[in-house]
């Protein structure tokens, strides 16, 4: 059996491009392997690109839903789909201590676990009820909001009964935003940092109860000057830095004086029960209700184009290879 395989091939200095990867044709040698179906890109995959995280050469990895074609583990049988952490391949191989998830619901689409109900959309359902803890009558910001996680996190919000804030980067979102999503919403790109918290002011005069960043410093460093006192952000993600220089830094002192805590976190780190058994539950009710955009590319050949393109067009959803 041999298995198409995208590898590193030289590490990105600032910005990525296609030819930091190389496709590879390898013969499949293990016990327990799978045959991925769907491939994702993650922003969050450009930081872990450096020589503390990955050799040259070694396997780029990243989120897939496949099926199990046989298996020494005794948790999984041929048969069974699951999502998993090897992704950017044809066929993992997997050893018996790596994260598996049973997938609960196979007559579904499956490309959906790596998008509305994937590690993406669990990330939103983590920050808005376990980190900020969000509940009716809130005033809640979130940047990025028309991303895979930006926009889940902005419609939990809403539902949890709160007032949302979303900014995006056109024109064309922002109408999205206010007509799908029913939340206010602003255009930030380009915008001075007096500008946008103007444009922040004029919506909700009295700060934020809560927020969530997705984006950059400028988006963070607005959030920052309009929060309320004793309130929290939680920091997930800063998708513009990954590709280009990072912008003017937070006053962190504001954070002193308002007595803010900035939460940074990451799925991994909380339980199996949270961050998995509560969040299908809450999706099983209100899945029919989301909204959600994701952009199907046919053909694991197009794995560089795919992750490169994440950065350049913000419009597309979660981008999911389908093999």
């Amino acid at each position: 059996m041999i298995s198409k395989n995208w590898k590193l091939r030289s590490y990105p200095i600032s910005k990525i491009e296609q030819n930091h990867f190389e496709l590879v044709e390898e013969p499949v040698q293990g016990n327990t392997v799978v045959q991925n179906k769907f491939l994702t890109v993650d922003p969050s995959t450009k930081p872990l690109l450096n020589p503390k995280e990955i050799k040259t050469g070694d396997f780029i990895i990243g989120d897939a839903v496949g099926e199990v074609m046989e298996s020494s583990r005794p948790d999984l049988k041929p048969g069974d789909i699951i999502v998993h952490k090897k992704g950017w391949r044809e066929y993992a191989v997997l050893d018996d201590t790596e994260w598996v998830l049973k997938v609960p619901d196979t007559s579904i689409d499956l490309s959906f676990y790596l998008s509305i109900l994937g590690s993406t959309a669990r990330t939103a359902f983590v920050g808005a009820t376990e980190v900020l803890k969000l509940h009716p009558g809130m005033q809640i910001g979130v940047s990025g909001a028309t991303g895979a996680v930006g926009s889940v996190f902005a419609q939990i919000a809403k539902m949890h009964g709160c007032d949302v804030l979303g900014y995006t980067s056109s024109l064309e979102k922002m109408n999205w935003l206010k007509d799908e999503l029913g939340i206010h919403a602003v255009n930030s790109n380009g915008l001075s940092l007096d500008k946008l918290d103007t444009e922040t002011k004029n919506i909700f005069p009295n700060g934020f109860d809560a927020y969530q960043e997705h984006v950059d410093n400028v988006h963070i460093l607005n959030a920052i000057m309009n929060m309320k006192e004793k309130t929290t952000i939680s920091l997930c993600g800063m998708m513009k830095i990954y590709n280009q220089p990072m912008g003017p830094g937070p006053n962190i002192a504001m954070c002193i004086w308002k007595n803010i805590n900035i939460q940074g976190f990451f799925i991994k780190h909380y339980s199996k029960e949270v961050s998995q058994d509560k969040f299908f539950e809450y999706m099983s009710v209100n899945l029919p209700k989301m909204k959600w955009k994701q952009t199907v590319v046919d053909g694991i050949e197009h794995m560089d184009r795919v992750f490169v393109d994440m950065y350049e067009n913000f419009d597309k959803g979660k981008l999911i290879v389908k093999i």
